[in-house]
C-alpha cells in the first residue's frame, strides 16, 4: 500500500503547497483585473494576501491550505457583522453579509483555478520518477493518494498496467486500484442523467425508495461523478462550466483549509471505506511526501483508526515507511498518528530503488 502527497508529484516539477499560493493568486488577478469584473474582489485577494504575510512574520511561503482556512475565518467574521448592522443581509452589496458571500465566490474561483493549474503543470511534467515508480506496481496493490494530478494513472497506462478508482469503473480482474482521497483535476459531478460526451461515470448512488415519482432531493443522489476520458473532453469542459462554483458541474475536487466538505464529493464516502480496509489489511505501507498536516484532519482519523484496529488485533504490518526529504521533522506527525514503529527515510522519491525497497 502506498501513500502519496504532494512530495511525490514534486518529483515531476508540479507545486507544493507553499508554490501553488501565490501562482493561484496572480491567475485570480488576471481574471478578475478587467473593467468587466467587479475590483471588490479583487481588492480583497491583494489585501488578504498581505494581512496572511503579516500574520506569518513576513514569511511569503504562505500554503494554500492556510489561504483558504484563514478566508473560511475571514467571511466568517463578516456574517457575524451582519448581526451589528441595521439593515438585512440583502440590503445592498456593501452588507456584511454579502461581503462574505463574495468571499466564498473567490474561494469558488481560486478551487476553480487549483484544477487548471494542476493539468497545466502536468502537461510539461517530467516523469520518468512517476514512471519508474508505476512499473513496480503489481495487481492488488493499493495507491491512496492525496494528489490532484493524474500522474500516476497516465504512468500506469503508460506501463500498460490495469488500475481503476475503485469506484464504479471498479474492474473484476485483478489490478492496481487508485483512490483519491480528494477527488482528481480531471473529474466532473453533473447533474443525475445528464452527461457529457467523453466522460466516463465513476460514481451514481443507487436508492431503493428512489422512483421516477420518488426522486430524492439529496445532493448524493441527484449529482453523478464523471471522469474525463481526454484532454479535449477535459478542456472543454472546464471551459464551458468557467466561473461556475455552484453547479454540479464543479471539478471534482474537495475544498482547501482544515476543513473539507468530502460529502460534497459524490463517491468520496466509498472511497475513503476502501482505503480504510486497505490500511487495516496491507503488509507494506509506504507513504511518500504526505506531511500528514493539522489541515489533514480526516486522513489522521482514518489512519489512527486502522492502525489502532491493527493494535487490538495484534496484526501491525511489517513495515511503515515515511519517504520525503524532511522526514525527520514529519516524524512526530505520523508517530502521534499511526503510534506503530515506523522507517523514516529522508530520500527524494526519484532517488529511491524500488524493487530493493519493496517487501
Amino acid at each position: 500500500m502506498f501513500i502519496l502527497g504532494a512530495g511525490f508529484s514534486k518529483s515531476a516539477g508540479l507545486p507544493l503547497g507553499t508554490e501553488l499560493t501565490d501562482i493561484l493568486i496572480q491567475a485570480i488577478e488576471l481574471q478578475l483585473d478587467s473593467p468587466a469584473q467587479d475590483n471588490e474582489q479583487l481588492e480583497w485577494i491583494r489585501d488578504f494576501r498581505g494581512r496572511l504575510h503579516a500574520l506569518e512574520g513576513g514569511s511569503t511561503a504562505i500554503n494554500v491550505e492556510q489561504l483558504f482556512d484563514y478566508a473560511h475565518h475571514d467571511a466568517e467574521m463578516w456574517r457575524m457583522d451582519q448581526q451589528r448592522v441595521r439593515v438585512g443581509r440583502g440590503d445592498g452589496p456593501a452588507t456584511p453579509w454579502n461581503h462574505a458571500r463574495m468571499i466564498d465566490h473567490v474561494l469558488g474561483l481560486l478551487q476553480e483555478q487549483v484544477s487548471r493549474v494542476i493539468l497545466e503543470r502536468q502537461r510539461d511534467a517530467t516523469v520518468s520518477a512517476i514512471v519508474g515508480f508505476a512499473q513496480q506496481l503489481r495487481a492488488g496493490d493499493g495507491v491512496i493518494t492525496f494528489n490532484y494530478d493524474t500522474l500516476v494513472e497516465n504512468a500506469l497506462d503508460e506501463c500498460k498496467t490495469t488500475w481503476s478508482h475503485g469506484l464504479q469503473d471498479l474492474k473484476e480482474e485483478p489490478h492496481v486500484v487508485v483512490l483519491k482521497m480528494h477527488g482528481s483535476a480531471d473529474w466532473f459531478q453533473f447533474e443525475r442523467g445528464n452527461p457529457l460526451p467523453g466522460f466516463t461515470r465513476l460514481y451514481s448512488k443507487t436508492d431503493e425508495n428512489a422512483s421516477d415519482d420518488n426522486i430524492p432531493d439529496e445532493y448524493e443522489y441527484r449529482a453523478e461523478l464523471w471522469r474525463a476520458d481526454t484532454t479535449c473532453a477535459l478542456d472543454n469542459a472546464l471551459e464551458r462550466y468557467h466561473g461556475i462554483s455552484d453547479r454540479y458541474s464543479f471539478p471534482g475536487i474537495v475544498g482547501l483549509g482544515g476543513f473539507k466538505p468530502l460529502h460534497k464529493l459524490v463517491g468520496s464516502g466509498l472511497t475513503w471505506s476502501r482505503a480504510g480496509g486497505a490500511l487495516r489489511e496491507a503488509k507494506q505501507i509506504i507513504v511518500i511526501g504526505f506531511s500528514l498536516s493539522p489541515y489533514d484532519g480526516m486522513a489522521r482519523l482514518c489512519f489512527a483508526d486502522a492502525m489502532n484496529d491493527r493494535k487490538r488485533q495484534n496484526n501491525l504490518p511489517k513495515e511503515v515507511r515515511l519517504i520525503d526529504p524532511n522526514a525527520d521533522l514529519l516524524a512526530v506527525n505520523y508517530k502521534n498518528v499511526f503510534q506503530v514503529p515506523m522507517l523514516f527515510d529522508t530520500r527524494a522519491c526519484q532517488d529511491v530503488n524500488w524493487p530493493n525497497l519493496l517487501v
